[in-house]
């Protein structure tokens, strides 16, 4: 039988990626949420259900218990989250909303699912941005240091359970709706253009492609119990260092956007909060070739429809 993926947030910036990959590229039955525009609307793709669902109501508990009964989810990826932009805006409505999605909504999520089926995996992405970004290569053996509503909301909302993986990371990628990810702020700008480049912060995050490809691996290959034998959470780290100005440098010359990256290094402390690990050692592959893979795959899924 086909296994059975259901992609919470399959609108987003992850979840886009992650759907459009999993139901092109494998034989997976997948299905998604959105909260605002289905996915079908906004690209090519079609998932085999969509529904709409806002993990911020009230009601949440009801809507996603009716979601795995009629779908039947083996795996479920939550792709659903409120970024640090939107986090860390100082509103008490926003660090309300940050709280109930990052925080409360993940353990409620392992709650039901438990009570649906125990034998259904959820994955789920979580941030380096539990780090102050002081020292750099943090393990999962660091003590986490949040310094803000978004680094702190997504530290609770860091499941310890059975049915629950955590897989730490940062990530590049494509959007089809907001356009506010480094990606989508690179695509903005006209040919010619100067942009900024900081050399102070060091990144060695993934596309969102790689997690695509993490979450096939884990699903198609049952891994699920291995990694979480070894831990509730775990770094995924493919890709070498690189400060912001190289990684910008990179996605001009890749995409071939001809924009004219300027070198910036602001009066402030360095910010690295790039990630190793002590479970998952995985070959260490250059920037450049991850970002070169996404282009490709891009191009290959007919990304934007």
């Amino acid at each position: 039988m086909k296994k059975r993926v259901l992609v919470l947030g399959s609108n987003g910036m992850l979840g886009a990626m992650v759907s459009n990959y999993l139901t092109i590229r494998t034989d997976f039955a997948v299905a998604g949420t959105y909260h605002k525009n289905r996915l079908s609307d906004l690209t090519s793709v079609t998932l085999a259900e969509e529904y709409h669902f806002d993990a911020s109501s009230l009601n949440v508990r009801t809507e996603l218990q009716l979601i795995m009964d009629e779908f039947q989810p083996d795996y479920i990826v939550n792709c659903i989250g409120i970024i640090n932009r939107y986090a860390n805006t100082g509103k008490s409505a926003d660090v309300l909303r940050a709280t109930l999605i990052n925080s409360v909504f993940p353990h409620l999520l392992s709650s039901v699912a438990l009570g649906h089926k125990e034998s259904t995996r959820i994955l789920q992405i979580a941030t380096d941005c539990v780090y102050d970004g002081f020292n750099g290569f943090y393990t999962e053996k660091a003590q986490q240091t949040p310094l803000d509503v978004y680094g702190k909301s997504k530290s609770l909302g860091e499941v310890d359970a059975t049915n629950f993986l955590n897989i730490r990371c940062s990530i590049i990628g494509p959007e089809l709706e907001n356009k506010s990810s480094l990606l989508e702020w690179c695509f903005s700008h006209a040919k010619g253009s100067e942009v900024n480049g900081y050399l102070h912060h060091y990144w060695n995050g993934i596309t969102t492609l790689q997690f695509a490809q993490l979450c096939e691996k884990i699903i198609q290959e049952d891994l699920f119990n291995a990694y979480r034998e070894k831990s509730h959470t775990v770094h995924y780290v493919i890709n070498q260092p690189v400060n912001k100005y190289e990684l910008v440098e990179l996605i001009d010359v890749v995409f071939h956007l001809e924009l004219k990256v300027k070198p910036v290094s602001q009066p402030q402390p360095t910010i690295n909060r790039t990630l190793a690990s002590v479970f998952l050692h995985n070959a260490i592959q250059p920037m450049k070739n991850a970002i070169t893979e996404l282009k490709q795959e891009m191009e290959f899924l007919n990304f934007y429809g």
